[in-house]
């Protein structure tokens, strides 16, 4: 009984944060499975696919299918890029959202101008989704890391 309230609850939470603090938005993508509230003044890009961006910062979404790997796997992989997207000493982070197990990724300060602050989140999805004929166990979320982890905090999944 009290799993069938707590979404409830955190639903009302996060409505009640944006009541509060009417700078924030809320992301919805139904393809994904997610919403996460993020700044207002965030547009869609019209050059990448599911990016918002503002003058103070950005998200973007995707997915991986990480067929036989594990999140730690796929940190491994986005960490060791050969472009070094979070410099040569990234912080790894390990984080609980919604009771899925997650890595948020933190760039080091000799990360390149070009990643404008970029830091990562990988979450592992409570039950796979599939887009498509695919099917994908970890969300990715790029934003700027001032608004990551207020972004990751909240997070819904919707199944």
């Amino acid at each position: 009984m009290l799993y069938a309230i707590k979404p409830v609850l955190m639903s009302i939470i996060l409505i009640q944060s944006l009541l509060y603090n009417p700078a924030w938005k809320i992301y919805n993508n139904k393809t994904y499975k997610i919403s996460f509230k993020y700044p207002a003044e965030w547009k869609p890009n019209p050059s990448y696919f599911n990016k918002y961006e503002g003058t103070n910062g950005f998200f973007q979404i995707s997915a991986s299918s990480g067929e036989n790997l594990s999140i730690d796997d796929i940190v491994k992989f986005e960490i060791t890029h050969v472009s070094k997207p979070y410099g040569n000493n990234p912080t790894i982070k390990k984080l609980t959202i919604q009771r899925a197990e997650a890595r948020l990724i933190i760039p080091s300060n000799d990360q390149g101008a070009e990643m404008n602050n970029q830091a990562g989140l990988i979450v592992t999805y409570p039950k796979p989704i599939k887009i498509n004929s695919t099917t994908y166990s970890y969300l990715i979320l790029w934003a700027d890391k001032n608004h990551i982890e207020e972004i990751s905090n909240s997070i819904q999944f919707d199944y």
